[in-house]
This record gives structure tokens, sequence and C-alpha cells, in this order.
């Protein structure tokens, strides 16, 4: 895991993999250099992301607390975070929330984009499902 990423982090991650997991339909957007990943996540819902390898926006709307390095924040609404390479989020959400990832990229492969993009690509949700289609997003 990237030295940047803190052990607290990385032990809570270990203990959310012992729980049920979470099916989502992840949506994904190719368009002009752009790759953009969006998925829902139900409320009341603990999660880590995944450490990304490049600088990219995330664009959150709901009611979502997101801890970094920084400490905890309540985001309500509609918001637009960038991220920095090596940084990895854990959150909690307090309603269904909708997060889309942007990144820039010329590949145009899904799965290509994923292992470019971070560090353990078999860790996404799109990897981890075997029926993917059949999934409904948050309502």
């Amino acid at each position: 895991m990237n030295a940047l990423v803190s052990t607290a982090v990385q032990k809570f991650e270990e203990e959310l993999a012992a729980l049920p997991q979470l099916s989502q339909k992840i949506y994904h957007d190719i368009f002009g250099g752009l790759y953009c990943r969006t998925g829902c996540i139900p409320a009341n819902v603990a999660f880590t992301g995944q450490i990304h390898k490049h600088d990219h926006i995330n664009i959150v709307v709901g009611d979502i607390t997101i801890v970094t390095d920084t400490g905890p924040t309540r985001l309500t609404g509609y918001n637009v975070l960038p991220t920095k390479a090596g940084s990895k989020r854990v959150a909690y959400t307090h309603a269904d929330t909708y997060w889309t990832t942007i990144l820039a990229t010329d590949l145009t492969n899904v799965q290509a984009i994923e292992d470019w993009a971070v560090e353990d690509s078999s860790k996404l949700t799109t990897r981890q499902l075997q029926i993917k289609e059949e999934l409904t997003p948050c309502l």
C-alpha cells in the first residue's frame, strides 16, 4: 500500500473488508480525452476509495463525511474535489451520494484506464462484481 496512506486507514479498510460488501453499478463515460466514472453510494455506508496514481477531479453530490489527512469534512449538496495522486479517501454516507471521478487520459478501454488510474484495480467494484449490468443504482 502507498506510503502516504496511514496505518489507521489501512486497518479500517481491513475491518470493512470483513463486512458484507456493497454491490453497485458503475457508469463509465469516455469522451474528448476524459474518463468519468460514476457510482451511487447508498445512505449509511462506510467505505474507502482506491489510491489513484494521477491527479484528478471528483464531483460529489449528496451528504457524505470524507476523512482525509486534514480530518473529517461533511459535504452536502454539490461539491468539486481536486485530488492529488497518492491520496486515499475514507467516507461515510448520510444520504444517497453520487460520486464521479474525472481523469484525463487518451486510453479508451475501461479496464486499461482502471489499471492505469489506480494502484490496485483488482479491488475496484467493476472487477469484484460477477453480474454488473443487472445492478440498480441509488433511487
